[in-house]
């Protein structure tokens, strides 16, 4: 047989990039100078859903306005008690099937169907405390008054989809949700960003939900 001819190719030199802790200091000072309010759109309006809101019109509601967070207050406590999210959908599926299984709901696929549609009608945004969901239960708000780095970081600790804003922290009066992108575009329209380390602040701040 023909010799087997081994080939080796140059040692090459590894390509340095900055310290992760120099990106992540150089980011935070920036948001740090920069205040939430700054993020505040000119002209908008916060929908809120009510807690006794039947699931299916507050899925509605998201899709008919657009949105992947909607807060939701609480009439009877005359409070802020959570924040509905798309990523809920998957819970409320998982909801409505564990309450057809304790109610011994026959396995027939149709028959099963038309019982979680009716257990999804059933189920209202007051129950989303017994959905098994990824982020702490609460209502969490950050006020306009402190930093973007502050927001930033709650946003992150928390794995929030979006945070609620208000003229304080402890506020009952909701003027905006601040998504993680908002932050993004914001860095993406620093030049002093775009000359030192480019997409670097994305890759630091973005927020995994």
């Amino acid at each position: 047989p023909p010799p087997i001819l081994a080939y080796r190719l140059p040692p090459t030199q590894p390509k340095e990039y900055p310290p992760r802790d120099v990106e992540n200091t150089m980011d935070a000072h920036i948001l740090e100078q920069h205040e939430i309010f700054e993020l505040l759109p000119t002209h908008g309006k916060v929908v809120t859903l009510d807690a006794d809101l039947p699931m299916k019109h507050a899925l509605a509601a998201l899709a008919s306005h657009g949105a992947t967070c909607l807060p939701v207050w609480d009439s009877a406590l005359q409070r802020f008690v959570d924040v509905f999210s798309c990523t809920d959908l998957v819970d409320i599926v998982l909801f409505a099937h564990r309450a057809l299984a304790g109610a011994g709901a026959p396995p027939a696929a149709g028959a099963a169907a038309g019982d979680a549609q009716t257990a999804l009608e059933r189920c209202h945004l007051r129950d989303l405390h017994g959905l098994k969901r990824p982020r702490p239960a609460g209502f969490l708000m950050a006020s306009v008054d402190d930093s973007m780095l502050h927001g930033a970081l709650m946003l992150k600790q928390h794995a929030l989809e979006c945070l609620p804003i208000g003229d304080s922290a402890c506020s009952s009066s909701l003027l905006h949700l601040l998504l993680p992108e908002q932050l993004l575009a914001f860095l993406a329209t620093l030049p002093e960003l775009r000359t030192s380390h480019g997409p670097a602040a994305a890759r630091a701040l973005s927020t995994p939900v």
